[in-house]
């Protein structure tokens, strides 16, 4: 409940900064149809998996962090394990 609420907050400051008006979309396809009429932004695009070419990901500086995890099966592939501990390795070296 704290992820949606810190999601929101987000939303309302980029809204108030950028002086935009909210726009809720009824599926995933409507926001992309938004966003390439420049009607629109998605603040957490990646939620669906979308690698369409024609989006590109806007970075911006913002307080507010989200944690985040990396889950496997108990019995996952041994490559799967090494990647999960390549990015551990990183994540720790970066934010020590």
């Amino acid at each position: 409940m704290a992820k949606v609420l810190k999601l929101r907050k987000v939303h309302s400051d980029i809204a108030a900064k950028l002086q935009l008006k909210t726009l809720n979309s009824r599926n995933h396809e409507t926001t992309l149809t938004d966003i390439a009429a420049k009607r629109g932004l998605c603040l957490m695009p990646d939620i669906y998996e979308d690698d369409d070419p024609h989006f590109a990901w806007l970075e911006f500086d913002y307080p507010i962090s989200f944690p985040c995890f990396l889950c496997t099966h108990a019995d996952c592939n041994s490559l799967v394990t090494e990647f999960v501990q390549e990015i551990r390795q990183l994540y720790l070296k970066n934010n020590a």
